[in-house]
C-alpha cells in the first residue's frame, strides 16, 4: 500500500472519531441548555356523558407533597434498595448498573432487570411520558441521560429523591408515596412500619400487578423481594426481614367521599388501558398511566348522567333501609343502551364506592333468565298459549340431588291445573319451568343464553344436567342485563363497553369504538316474548316496560327490566352465603327498586311502547285451555303467534251437546239476549264462534273504574 494512502486511512480514521465527538458534544450542550427543569407537561384528562357533560377527570391531583424528613426512614431505604441500590454514588447515570442488568437480561434472554437510576426515572416520568412517538427509542433515552445528568447538578440526591417520592404513581389514582400511605394504609408515610414501607416501595413497578387491594398475593410477593434485596444491602437484619414476612399486610378501607358513577370512572380506565395496550403494544403500564392521567385526553363515554345520578339515589336510599335488616346486604345497579350494548349507569355497592365488581360477580338469580327459558320453548315448537301442568311431581333426577326433585313455587305452594306459558311466565310458575327444561332439554336453553349474551359461550349459567337450572342459574347481574338486550332492540345481541371516543389535547381522533351488534333472534319471537314479559308481576303496573324478577334460595333478589331504550338490572343481596338472610323476594325488593328507577329517569316523559313487527298472527283462545275460544268459554282474550302456530282445535273443556238459541235470530244466545228468547237446541258445528248479533249492551255511557291493583306475586 501507498504511503500516502496509508496516511489518507489514519487520518479518516482519526477525524471521523473527532467528527462524531464534536457533535456529540454539540448536541450533548444544546439539548443540555435547552431543558427547562420547571416545565409542567402534566394536564388532566376529562370523561364526559353520553350528551357531552362532565362526569369527573383523571388527573395526579390526589397527592399531597411531603418532605424526606415527613416520610419514615425505611420507605427511603426501601425505595433505593429496589429501585436504584448505587443512587448516592452514581452522577445520573449507572454505567455498572446498566452492564451489570444488560448481562442478566442476556442471560434470561429477554427483560428481567432494567438499568435506570431513580434520577433516569423522574426525568422519564416528568418529561417523556408523551403520548406519541415511540416509547423506548434510543433518541429518547439519550435526552432521558442528559436530563437526568442536569437534574443532578441542579438538585442535590435529597431533593431529587423527595422529587421523585412525590412524583411516582402507586395506582387508583394515588400519586406520591403521602397519597399511598394514606390510600393503602389509612396512615401517613412518616408512620409505615417496614413491612408497609417495604411494599410500597414494590408497588410503583407495575401498580396494576402489585396493588394490595386488587391482588394482594402478588403484593406480599413483591414486598418480600424488597425486604430481601434491603437485607442484602445492609438496611435491615436476617431478623427484621423475617419479622416483617411473617405480617399479612390488609389494605385500610376507603376513606374518601362518594364520588359521582365512581364505579362507572373505574371501569373506563380499565377499558382504557386495554385500548392503549392495542394501540400504542410498546408504551409500558407506566406510560399508559401518565397517557390517562397527564395528557389532557378528553375521552367521550356512554353514561347517562340522568340515569346515574338516579341509580345511585335508588341504590343508596334502599340499600340503606334494607341494612336494618342485615347490614351485611349489598347491590348493584347497571343499565345499558339495548340498542350499542353502551352502560348508561353503574353502581356496584350501596356505598357508591369500592373497587369489588359486584356487576361482573356471579351470584345465584333465581327465575330471572325465564324469559330466555320460554323463549326458547316458543322457537322449539311451544306458543304462548301451550300448557304445562304445575302440580306436585316428583321429576327423577339420576344422578343429581335431591333425586327425585320435587319443585314447588314461592311459599311452596302448587297451581294445581295447567298454566298457560304466558301465565307460567307472568307468575314464575317453578314447576311449570322444571317441567319444561325436562320436556324440551335444557341443552337448548343454554344454547340460547350462550346465543342473546356472547359473553356466555363459555361460561354458562349451568350445566344442563342440573334439572334446577331453570330455578337457579349462576351468573353475573351485567350478563343478566345483556341476555335480555335482544328482546328490547328486535333480536340484537350486544356486548358492553363504556368508552365511545377519545381525543388528544390536540383534538385529535386517537380512538372510536364500534358497537358490536349480532343478529340473534326472530324480531316476532322477541316481540311475543316481550309482550308475555310486559304482564309479569312487579312490573305489569309499568306500561311501556318488561322485565323479570328472581329470588334465590340464597336469598339474593334481582329484576331486569327493559324498555325501547334502556334494559337494566337491579340487584340485592350477600358477595358471602354465609352472611345472607332473608330480606324479602324479588317482587317486594329488588322490582320496586327498578320501578323507583324507571320513575325517576323517565319521570313525564316515558319512552314510546315496543313496536309490533310484521307478520305476528293473532287468535282469541281459551285462557283455561290455550284452544281457540268458543263463545262458551268464561275467559278468553287474544294471543300473539309466530305464523303457522295458532291452535287449530277449539276448546272441549267448555263445549255441551245442547246450546242456548235466540229465538229472534236463530243464533246462539249472547249474555245479553233475554232469557225469554232464549231456546235450548242442538248443538251444530256451524254455531262455532257465532253469536246473536240483534242484543248488546245498554249505549248509553257508564264510567270506567279504575280496576283495583293487584297484590303482588313473588316467584
Amino acid at each position: 500500500m501507498r504511503p500516502r494512502k496509508i496516511r489518507r486511512l489514519l487520518t479518516l480514521f482519526v477525524l471521523i472519531p473527532f467528527i462524531l465527538l464534536v457533535a456529540g458534544g454539540v448536541y450533548f450542550v444544546y439539548t443540555y441548555y435547552s431543558i427547562d427543569l420547571d416545565r409542567q407537561l402534566e394536564e388532566p384528562s376529562i370523561i364526559l356523558d353520553r350528551d357531552g357533560r362532565q362526569v369527573s377527570r383523571y388527573s395526579s391531583e390526589i397527592r399531597q407533597v411531603v418532605s424526606l424528613d415527613e416520610i419514615s426512614p425505611f420507605l427511603l431505604d426501601a425505595t433505593v434498595a429496589i429501585e436504584d441500590a448505587r443512587f448516592y454514588q452514581h452522577f445520573g447515570l449507572d454505567p455498572r448498573g446498566l452492564a451489570r442488568a444488560l448481562w442478566h437480561n442476556l442471560r434470561k434472554g429477554r427483560v428481567v432487570e432494567g438499568g435506570s437510576t431513580i434520577t433516569q426515572q423522574l426525568a422519564e416520568n416528568e418529561y417523556f411520558l408523551g403520548v406519541s412517538g415511540p416509547a423506548r427509542s434510543l433518541g429518547k433515552k439519550i435526552k432521558e441521560a442528559v436530563y437526568a445528568i442536569k437534574l443532578e447538578r441542579t438538585y442535590t440526591k435529597r431533593e431529587i429523591l423527595e422529587r421523585y417520592l412525590n412524583r411516582i404513581y402507586f395506582g387508583h389514582g394515588r400519586f406520591g408515596v403521602e397519597a399511598a400511605a394514606q390510600y393503602y394504609f389509612g396512615k401517613s408515610a412518616g408512620d409505615v412500619t417496614l413491612s408497609e414501607a417495604a411494599m410500597l416501595a414494590g408497588i410503583p413497578n407495575a401498580p396494576a400487578i402489585y396493588s394490595l387491594r386488587d391482588h394482594p398475593d402478588n403484593a406480599h410477593a413483591r414486598r418480600n423481594l424488597v425486604l430481601a434485596r434491603m437485607e442484602e444491602l445492609g438496611y435491615i437484619s436476617a431478623s427484621q426481614r423475617e419479622e416483617a414476612e411473617a405480617q399479612v399486610l390488609v389494605a385500610a378501607p376507603p376513606q374518601e367521599k362518594a364520588a359521582t358513577a365512581s364505579h362507572f370512572r373505574l371501569r373506563v380506565e380499565k377499558e382504557l388501558r386495554k385500548v392503549f395496550a392495542d394501540l400504542y403494544p410498546a408504551m409500558s403500564d407506566k406510560e399508559i398511566t401518565n397517557l390517562i392521567y397527564n395528557q389532557g385526553l378528553t375521552i367521550h363515554t356512554t353514561l347517562s348522567l340522568p340515569a346515574q345520578a338516579a341509580a345511585e339515589q335508588v341504590i343508596a336510599e334502599r340499600g340503606q333501609a334494607l341494612r336494618q335488616q342485615n347490614p351485611n346486604i349489598q347491590g348493584a345497579f347497571v343499565a345499558i343502551d339495548p340498542a350499542t350494548g353502551g352502560i348508561m349507569a353503574l353502581v356496584e355497592s350501596l356505598e357508591l364506592t369500592g373497587t369489588y365488581p359486584r356487576a361482573d360477580a356471579k351470584y345465584n338469580l333465581g327465575s330471572s333468565f325465564k324469559g330466555v327459558l320460554y323463549a326458547t320453548a316458543l322457537e322449539n315448537g311451544y306458543t304462548a298459549a301451550s300448557t304445562l301442568l304445575c302440580a306436585e311431581t316428583a321429576f327423577p333426577n339420576p344422578g343429581g340431588k335431591p333425586n327425585p326433585y320435587v319443585p314447588s313455587d314461592y311459599g311452596d305452594r302448587y297451581h294445581n291445573r295447567a298454566l298457560r306459558i304466558r301465565e307460567a311466565l307472568e307468575v314464575s310458575c317453578n314447576v311449570a319451568a322444571v317441567r319444561l327444561g325436562v320436556e324440551m332439554g335444557l341443552e337448548k336453553y343454554l344454547a340460547m343464553t350462550a346465543r342473546l349474551n356472547p359473553r356466555l359461550a363459555n361460561n354458562n349459567i349451568g350445566s344442563p344436567a342440573h334439572m334446577q337450572l331453570p330455578l337457579g342459574p349462576i351468573a353475573s347481574p351485567l350478563n343478566l342485563t345483556l341476555v335480555y338486550a335482544p328482546f328490547a332492540n328486535g333480536g340484537y345481541s350486544v356486548e358492553p363497553y363504556t368508552v365511545t371516543e377519545v381525543r388528544d389535547k390536540d383534538g385529535t381522533v386517537i380512538y372510536q369504538a364500534w358497537p358490536k351488534r349480532q343478529p340473534v333472534l326472530d324480531p316476532r319471537l322477541a316481540y311475543i316474548v316481550t309482550h308475555m314479559l310486559k304482564g309479569v308481576l312487579g312490573i305489569n303496573q309499568v306500561p311501556y316496560a318488561a322485565g323479570k324478577t328472581g329470588t334465590s334460595d340464597n336469598r339474593n333478589t334481582v329484576f331486569v327490566g327493559f324498555t325501547t331504550d334502556m334494559v337494566a338490572t337491579a340487584f340485592f343481596g350477600f358477595d358471602t352465603p354465609a352472611e345472607a338472610s332473608f330480606i324479602g323476594s324479588a317482587a317486594g325488593v329488588a322490582a320496586p327498586a327498578w320501578r323507583d328507577f324507571a320513575a325517576r329517569y323517565y319521570g313525564e316523559s316515558p319512552p314510546p311502547d315496543f313496536t309490533r313487527p310484521p307478520g305476528i298472527e293473532e287468535a282469541v283462545i281459551c285462557s283455561a285451555t290455550g284452544q281457540l275460544a268458543t263463545y262458551l268459554c268464561p275467559d278468553s282474550f287474544s294471543e300473539l303467534f309466530l305464523p303457522g302456530t295458532a291452535p287449530r282445535e277449539y276448546c272441549q273443556e267448555h263445549a255441551g251437546d245442547t246450546i242456548e238459541i235466540c229465538q229472534s235470530t236463530g243464533l246462539p244466545a249472547n249474555p245479553y239476549c233475554p232469557q225469554e228468547l232464549r231456546l235450548s237446541a242442538p248443538r251444530a258445528a256451524w254455531m262455532r264462534n257465532l253469536q246473536c248479533w240483534l242484543h248488546g249492551p245498554s249505549p248509553e255511557p257508564t264510567d270506567e273504574e279504575e280496576p283495583a291493583p293487584q297484590e303482588e306475586e313473588t316467584d
